[in-house]
């Protein structure tokens, strides 16, 4: 194998990420080719500007948001909060594990610790189109509702918010500095 083609063949299924998404032929061409009928669940990759396009919203399918810290010693978040849904009225903060932790208003002045889809765990986004209803995992889309899991007793719940506007993953970046070191500008020797 020559240095070109390293990285270039993959496994079925899987291909080089820097490759433009090849669009799949019409199956009535398909099969027309091939004289071999494709089954039906065949899955299509779409670019993300496509899917936004089709779903008529212009916000990113997931913002990444960076939250800078600088501390002396490093303080854990007992929420662990990494992910945010926002709907018109609500925002869900869900830790790693997809589980809901805080749900609190959008302007932030608002707490609801009594919600019912605290410690649910979010599955994904589900959205009623023509011809059926498209799911999307592991995050909802603008446009479409997220779907949380909780259980009862031994049964699975499955609940619906409303249109989700955003969907914001959280990236802390902490600067620990030694309090000591930190000196204001001055006492620095040469500045004046």
């Amino acid at each position: 194998m020559s240095e070109e083609d390293y990285g270039r063949k993959t496994s079925p299924g899987f291909a080089d990420p820097a490759l433009p998404v090849r669009a799949e032929p019409e199956p009535n061409e398909r099969a027309s080719r091939t004289g071999v009928r494709p089954a039906s669940a065949v899955p299509v990759l779409q670019p993300a500007s496509r899917l936004q396009a089709q779903s008529g919203h212009k916000a990113p399918l997931v913002e990444v948001e960076l939250a800078y810290e600088r501390v002396s010693r490093p303080q854990v978040d007992p929420l662990r909060r990494t992910y945010q849904i926002w709907t018109q009225n609500t925002v869900y903060e869900l830790d790693p594990q997809l589980r809901c932790v805080y749900v609190r208003s959008p302007s932030g002045n608002k707490v609801d610790t009594d919600h019912p889809f605290l410690g649910a765990r979010l599955v994904g986004g589900q959205l009623q189109v023509d011809g059926g209803i498209e799911l999307s995992h592991p995050f909802p889309r603008p446009g479409s509702c997220a779907v949380f899991e909780s259980r009862k007793n031994k049964r699975r719940i499955f609940s619906r918010t409303s249109e989700v506007e955003r969907v914001v993953m959280r990236i802390k970046v902490v600067m620990l500095v030694d309090p000591a070191a930190e000196q204001p500008w001055a006492e620095i020797p040469g500045v004046e």
